[in-house]
């Protein structure tokens, strides 16, 4: 199961714009009477619904995520125009096909410019499923998304490696009970993800094939 951005794909992602883009989240989220000192622009937007959640309750996130996820959308398209795969990610995520293993990707992007990039690059074949914010309630790194790829699937998560250059991605899957391994390809430090209990860290991809052999013979002993 593989995280996208900062894991298979780089995107040029503008400083600016996504200060701006959270500034107009935060402004809008006003209508709902939520205080603006409440927010920053430098928070994640997860991190976002997490204090709203936290101090107005379910029935005022669920209006404030189809605010923050709408305001997202533009920005989101706009960042793939320099996307670029990173390193050998296509080429492991072939031989993993080819070794018919299931690949599944789980991001925190909308359905619409998920597969707009994937198109772009020329992976969209490449998955067997691809979960986005907008196929479930809550999105990265809530639980959510794990579940509902382990549903479709109907497979076990001690059955599953989860990849993902984001330390809190993985360490939702930890609690679920995946497999895990982290990329130094994106936002994640080693650092980061040793505090959060991850022992698998990565340079990028071309280290998967060889984990997941090691986790079956493991398996098998």
């Amino acid at each position: 199961m593989l995280d996208l951005d900062g894991t298979v794909v780089s995107v040029s992602w503008n400083l600016n714009e996504i200060l701006k883009t959270r500034s107009k989240i935060i402004s809008r989220l006003r209508d709902l009477g939520i205080e603006e000192e409440t927010l920053s622009p430098n928070m994640a937007t997860w991190k976002m619904i997490d204090v709203i959640r936290k101090k107005y309750g379910e029935s005022v996130v669920r209006k404030a995520r189809k605010i923050i996820y709408e305001t997202l959308d533009p920005l989101d398209l706009a960042a793939e125009k320099n996307a670029k795969i990173i390193g050998d990610a296509e080429k492991v995520i072939r031989e993993l096909r080819r070794k018919m293993i299931k690949i599944v990707l789980v991001t925190y992007r909308s359905r619409a410019s998920t597969i707009s990039l994937l198109k772009k690059l020329k992976l969209y074949e490449l998955f067997d499923l691809i979960i986005t914010r907008d196929d479930v309630e809550e999105a990265k790194p809530h639980p959510q998304h794990f579940a509902k790829a382990l549903s479709m699937l109907r497979l076990k998560a001690n059955n599953v490696l989860v990849v993902s250059d984001l330390p809190e991605d993985l360490k939702t899957a930890m609690r679920l009970g995946f497999k895990v391994a982290a990329v130094l390809t994106g936002l994640g430090k080693r650092e980061d993800f040793l505090e959060a209990g991850v022992d698998v860290i990565c340079k990028d991809l071309s280290c998967i094939p060889k984990i997941l052999e090691e986790l079956e013979t493991a398996s098998l002993v």
